[in-house]
C-alpha cells in the first residue's frame, strides 16, 4: 500500500482479515515487522502500535494520521478490494467486459488498474492530493 498527499508519503505492506462482525488491518514495515494493527468492530476501532493503544468510534480517526489524511470510507473500501462498487456509488464506468474499471464514491475516484481472474489487482484510490495505491497480492476468501 502506498499512500501519499501534498506533504508525506507512506509506504508499507498490509494483511487484512475481514468477518463479518470483526476486521484486522496490520500495517508492516518492508522488513515484516508490525508498524500498527487496527481491529475493527461493531461500535469500536482499536489502533495499537508500538506507542500505544488507541480506541475510537470512528476508525477513520484513527487512520488518519498513520496516513496524513482521512481516508476512504471503510465499507466502501471493503467491497473495492473485493471488485464491487460499494453502497451507494455516485457513478461507475464499466470496461467492455463489464469489469469495473472507474468507481465514483463520496469525493472518492477509484480506479481498478489490473484485475487478476475476478478479483482486482491494483486499485488507485483518490480525492484531491490525496492517494492510496493497493496492490492485492494475496487473497484468501476463507479467512
Amino acid at each position: 500500500m502506498l499512500a501519499e498527499d501534498d506533504q508525506q508519503r507512506f509506504a508499507t505492506s498490509f494483511s487484512w482479515d475481514h468477518a463479518p462482525k470483526r476486521s484486522t488491518l496490520t500495517l508492516l514495515s518492508p522488513t515484516g515487522q508490525t508498524l500498527a494493527i487496527l481491529t475493527l468492530e461493531t461500535s469500536v476501532a482499536t489502533l495499537r502500535t508500538p506507542d500505544g493503544e488507541r480506541q475510537e468510534t470512528d476508525a477513520a480517526a484513527l487512520l488518519e494520521p498513520l496516513l496524513g489524511f482521512a481516508p476512504p470510507p471503510l465499507s466502501a473500501l471493503t467491497a473495492w478490494i473485493q471488485g464491487h462498487p460499494g453502497p451507494t456509488p455516485d457513478r461507475i464506468e464499466r470496461d467492455p467486459t463489464g469489469r469495473l474499471q472507474r468507481v465514483w464514491h463520496s469525493g472518492w475516484i477509484v480506479t481498478f488498474d489490473s484485475w487478476q481472474d475476478a478479483r482486482p489487482r491494483r486499485l488507485t484510490i483518490e480525492r484531491g492530493a490525496a492517494r492510496l495505491v493497493l496492490l492485492l497480492d494475496t487473497w484468501n476468501p476463507e479467512s
